[in-house]
């Protein structure tokens, strides 16, 4: 990641079919990358209603060099990736079938890509793998229907996706190395900064984040939260901040003791969280009320709330130079 810039946070908004920017330093919307390019559809709106777009974008994410970002057409099938010098769309990578999450290897090599609900599979979703210098793709594996969010080890050799199951995936030859049984139906994967653990947050039902050790690729505990969504690890890699999608709050876990140490009230229906480089400020998503807000993440009062385009999915923070 670039060690110098302005730092900015990229907002994909799905319904919206835009990325906001955001200047951290003021907390103010300053532009709107327009992503409507290609045939557009009406999709179902959740929680409610509908709306017409081209390509439902989600899951920005930086180049490890900080060059440049990509993101997930959910919707339009293909990776848009974008200049954030110009904050326009530099190129599109069409695919087959259609992306949901996006990692990178360290090294900026290899790009991670999960893909759902499509043929030519009946259905069943599957983990590419792209050369990111040729944007081609090198190996893809059909796994388990709907892969939703991937964690990648710190070394770069694993790719964890997670759906119904846990698929622990070899990146240099694309193979599955062992589907994981799960005691819960999880959404997001987060893997330590020592590549020890993959957590996952059991979203859908459970009051649970599961951790999965790397070493046996296995279960080995749990910790109790409320109903979990999206996880960050403070840049001193001793406390995990968790959004509480649908008990409307924000939750800080102790990584030395897995227990919950606080708990603060948010906005409804807070999902995915990033932290800014320092760690002084965590940007929230809620999807429903089109907003993003900024928590102090020692206070964990919310200091600012900003308006951004429909349906506000993920965020992606960086220095832009």
């Amino acid at each position: 990641m670039a060690t110098e810039g302005r730092e900015l946070a990229y907002v994909s908004n799905s319904y919206g079919d835009t990325i906001s920017v955001i200047d951290t330093a003021s907390a103010e919307l300053i532009d709107t990358i327009p992503m409507d390019f290609g045939a557009k559809k009406v999709i179902p709106r959740w929680p409610e209603g509908e709306v017409e777009i081209a390509n439902a974008p989600m899951n920005p994410t930086f180049t490890p060099d900080g060059r440049l970002l990509y993101v997930a057409d959910s919707q339009g099938s293909n990776i848009a990736v974008i200049d954030p010098a110009t904050n326009t769309v530099a190129e599109v990578i069409d695919l087959d079938m259609r992306p949901c999450d996006l990692a990178f290897t360290p090294d900026g090599e290899r790009l991670v890509v999960t893909l759902i609900q499509a043929s030519p599979y009946e259905g069943q979703g599957a983990v590419m793998v792209i050369d990111v210098a040729t944007g081609k793709e090198v190996s893809r594996v059909v796994i388990g229907t709907n892969p939703e969010e991937v964690a990648i080890t710190p070394d770069g050799t694993r790719a964890y996706a997670v759906g119904a199951s846990l698929w622990a995936i070899d990146v240099p030859t694309g193979e599955v190395l062992r589907d994981i049984w799960l005691p819960h139906h999880c959404y997001d994967a987060l893997a330590s900064p020592d590549g020890k653990r993959i957590y996952l947050s059991a979203t859908f039902g459970s009051d649970k984040i599961v951790i999965v050790d790397t070493e046996t690729n296995a279960v080995a505990g749990e910790i109790d939260v409320l109903m979990p969504c999206g996880m960050v690890i403070s840049p001193d890699q001793g406390q995990m901040f968790v959004t509480n999608v649908y008990a409307n709050s924000l939750q800080v876990v102790d990584l030395a003791t897995d227990e919950v140490t606080a708990t603060a009230p948010m906005a409804e229906i807070p999902c995915y969280i990033e932290l800014t480089q320092d760690g002084s400020r965590a940007y929230i998503c809620h999807p429903t009320s089109d907003s993003v807000t900024v928590v102090d993440t020692d206070s964990l009062e919310v200091v600012a709330t900003i308006d951004v385009d429909a349906g506000p999915c993920a965020v992606a923070i960086g220095l832009v130079g």
